[in-house]
């Protein structure tokens, strides 16, 4: 029983490639061409990649599948570095930040970013004169008043 196994195994071994071999050069996967012709404006005009237009079928798929594992491979002993200079630049950046607001029509536009999120936040904010005259509005808690809510009158603008 256990030769059978050692000897499938010893054909398998002599059948495959060595794709780990380091002195293999590495072979970019090359798409193949099927002309496909257009005719614009009495113009003719040959595409030899229009297949690739159908994006989801299997045979785009495993050609896209084959150039990210060939770039994969080609990058992979700048993985180390890769990683040092994404560090170094993200340890110069400050990843939480929000920009001074521009006033437009009565709002404020603001963009912010935050920590661990890719992309900016862009947020519209109401005029800081309204939102005081709202909040001088809202309803507050005073102690001293047995913890009842309360309205408090609008302050006066002194000039």
């Amino acid at each position: 029983m256990l030769r059978p196994r050692l000897a499938f195994l010893a054909l398998a071994a002599l059948t495959t490639p060595l794709a780990a071999d380091p002195s293999a050069p590495l072979r970019p996967p090359v798409a193949r061409k099927d002309p496909h012709k257009i005719e614009i404006h009495g113009d003719t005009l040959v595409d030899d990649y229009y297949w690739m237009r159908n994006k989801g079928t299997p045979e785009v798929e495993s050609h896209l599948r084959a150039e990210l594992a060939y770039s994969d491979a080609f990058m992979k002993p700048t993985a180390a570095l890769q990683q040092k200079l994404y560090d170094e630049m993200l340890a110069r950046i400050q990843q939480t930040d929000t920009n001074v607001p521009a006033r437009e029509r009565g709002f404020f536009y603001y963009s912010r970013t935050e920590e661990g999120k890719q992309y900016p936040i862009h947020a519209r904010g109401g005029d800081p004169r309204r939102e005081r005259a709202r909040r001088r509005q809202e309803v507050h808690v005073h102690r001293r008043h047995g913890g009842q809510p309360r309205r408090q009158p609008p302050r006066l603008h002194r000039r």
